[in-house]
């Protein structure tokens, strides 16, 4: 895979976004990697977890690709948009536990993938997280707003996705949607303690307490049946 790289150590996986020179943009070919990479880690047998994290300093994800968007048919970017969704629900919905670790930049489709994460560790110094939709004149779908709505706070869900402010680790953990800020020396090592620490809890019962709190994605989920 070009734009993804997923590895197993032990009972956890570790889902690197390695296209940084691309901002780990989103278009067809990336969303395949990613269904890919998700795939294998669903198919683990017994307990596990996901961490997430990119490969790049400073960048996260910046979302969708827009410019590649913008030069294909309306029935393909209708496609890429319900794949897109389809990614988001497959996140918000696995049977395991999953934490992203946001180094960088978190705009957009970058920001519902780790809305859509149960642990959200981001750094503090430098990156944004940011719902700029009302800036682009590109508005949520009603499954990513359904995603938006997992962050915990929702005073913070609605002022990020009418204002595009972009906010800093610091005001995210504020705000409560991050579950930490940290310096970006400790960011990977303290997400990662986390995913193991994670991977340990048993997958049926916590896929059944997901499923209470997560009920509106997981019908969703089921109605596309991607679960």
């Amino acid at each position: 895979m070009k734009t993804v790289h997923l590895s197993q150590h032990e009972n956890y996986f570790v889902l690197e976004l390695i296209n940084g020179d691309n901002d780990n943009t989103l278009n067809l070919n990336v969303l395949d990697e990613w269904f890919q990479a998700i795939d294998q880690v669903q198919a683990h047998i017994g307990n596990t977890a996901l961490l997430i994290h990119s490969q790049h300093p400073k960048t996260f994800s910046t979302g969708i690709d827009l410019p590649w968007l913008m030069a294909q048919t309306p029935a393909t970017q209708m496609q890429f948009v319900q794949q897109l969704e389809n990614l988001l629900l497959r996140i918000a919905t696995l049977d395991l536990p999953t934490v992203a670790a946001i180094n960088g930049n978190c705009y957009a489709g970058g920001a519902l993938i780790a809305s859509a994460c149960d642990y959200r560790y981001m750094r503090a110094d430098k990156g944004r997280f940011c719902f700029p939709e009302v800036t682009i004149e590109k508005a949520f779908t009603p499954v990513m707003l359904n995603i938006v709505e997992l962050l915990p706070n929702a005073r913070a869900q609605y002022t990020l996705s009418i204002s595009a402010d972009a906010w800093g680790g610091d005001v995210c953990e504020q705000q409560g949607i991050i579950d930490q800020a940290l310096p970006m020396e400790t960011l990977y090592s303290t997400a990662l303690s986390k995913t193991q620490q994670l991977a340990n809890k048993h997958r049926p019962t916590l896929v059944a307490h997901k499923q209470h709190f997560r009920q509106t994605v997981f019908n969703l989920a089921k109605q596309r049946g991607l679960i």
